[in-house]
């Protein structure tokens, strides 16, 4: 038996987690890494559930393939500069990486339930 419980944030999981509100919870590789170090010292790691993408970067249609292709450019030498290199230094992100098709075909069982909570229609 369990119960389902929803928290805003995967920081606020691996809290609830540390002070014993919950036995166990899901979250991110990243925002594990995120969490002070005396809060990941309480809770440990015991599977991993999946390997998806979980933080995209997506640009409307509307700026164009010309602009997008800045933004693109943009980001992925983010990481090559020194303000890049510390903000994945400090976050435990690994840096940008274009998503092909594969890598989103992952992400497609959670598409529906997505659209839904988004109110998007087909």
């Amino acid at each position: 038996d369990y119960s389902l419980r929803e928290y805003p944030t995967h920081g606020a999981v691996v809290a609830a987690l540390a002070v014993g509100d919950l036995d166990a919870g899901v979250v991110s590789r990243t925002a594990l890494r995120q969490t002070p170090e005396d809060v990941q010292r309480r809770v440990s790691v015991m599977a991993q559930v999946a390997r998806v993408p979980h933080l995209l970067t997506l640009a409307h249609r509307r700026l164009g393939k010309r602009l997008t292709e800045r933004l693109r450019s943009a980001l992925l030498g983010f990481g090559q500069t020194a303000a890049g290199a510390a903000f994945f230094a400090d976050t435990g992100y690994q840096g940008y990486v274009v998503a092909g098709p594969n890598d989103l075909l992952h992400l497609r069982p959670y598409w529906e339930t997505a659209r839904q909570l988004m109110g998007w229609r087909h």
